[in-house]
């Protein structure tokens, strides 16, 4: 995956997920799901801001939104997710940063049916196309700079996911897979490229987060993935309110230079409280 400008998003969409020390550990369980019961409701949105320090630089420099809506009918009903985001309008100046995902997903299971990602970052350009075939197989399109684009058929698993239906799918675990201490596995299928990543539950924690104030959360950490931002042994942190709708409070992890994090901002719609003061 092309690592420029992604750094926004990233961290966000990735939320509680590193890279395997192992590619064989055992695929983190896909079950049917009741609806009554998931932590978010069709209407649902977060947004967040994204800061950067480094030295006596301290500023926010983008943020990303989430918000998922209920289609179809019956047997044919279906959750479409997006995500998207951009630099703030300061730094466009600089470097200009548009992103956006979208995912259809299955009611029943959460597995992704459908996924596009749009993004544009100052010069370069990348688009996907991801259909979620029978055997987990997976039809990729692939278009960068507006070039040809690139077809590629992808073998996945049962725990391949695009990163719009996976911010979902982890939110919704059962307690006994959550809260597990041990590392769990999944993937993620991005740009024709499957990454196989894990995540691991930290332990509950009191934190105050920046503009909150204190609140109970659950803190989850992951080694974060070798590249153009990251040397490959920051640890990225991330903490989730200690509730029923376990919406993702803020995140922090050291980069190559400085260290970025993010906190939740806006929200409505929230499945089981309609103030963020209860988010405690």
């Amino acid at each position: 995956m092309d690592n420029k400008f992604n750094i926004l998003f990233i961290i966000v969409l990735s939320l509680f997920y590193g890279e395997l020390r192992s590619q064989n550990m055992e695929c983190i369980p896909v079950k049917s799901v009741d609806e009554q019961t998931l932590p978010f409701k069709s209407g649902e949105y977060l947004s967040y801001v994204i800061k950067y320090k480094w030295g006596a630089v301290n500023t926010e420099i983008g943020e990303a939104s989430f918000s998922i809506q209920s289609s179809g009918s019956g047997s044919d009903s279906y959750y479409i997710g997006k995500l998207s985001g951009g630099t703030a309008k300061f730094y466009d100046m600089f470097f200009k940063a548009r992103e956006y995902y979208e995912a259809k997903f299955s009611k029943e299971n959460l597995k992704p049916i459908y996924f596009h990602r749009d993004v544009k970052e100052g010069k370069y350009s990348v688009k996907n196309w991801n259909d979620f075939l029978p055997g987990n197989k997976i039809k990729s399109k692939v278009q960068k700079n507006n070039r040809s684009p690139k077809d590629t058929l992808l073998q996945g698993r049962d725990c391949s996911f695009d990163v719009v239906s996976l911010f979902y799918f982890v939110r919704s675990l059962d307690s006994s897979v959550l809260f597990n201490n041990a590392e769990r596995s999944i993937s993620i299928v991005i740009d024709g490229e499957i990454y196989n990543l894990g995540f691991r539950f930290a332990k509950r924690e009191n934190k105050r987060i920046p503009g909150m104030g204190l609140r109970k959360t659950l803190k989850f950490s992951a080694k974060v993935i070798k590249g153009q931002f990251f040397a490959g042994d920051e640890q990225l942190h991330i903490w989730v309110s200690d509730d029923s709708n376990r919406v993702p409070l803020y995140f922090e992890s050291p980069v190559k230079v400085g260290r970025i994090s993010g906190r939740l901002s806006k929200y409505s719609n929230l499945k089981y409280y309609n103030n963020i003061q209860n988010l405690y």
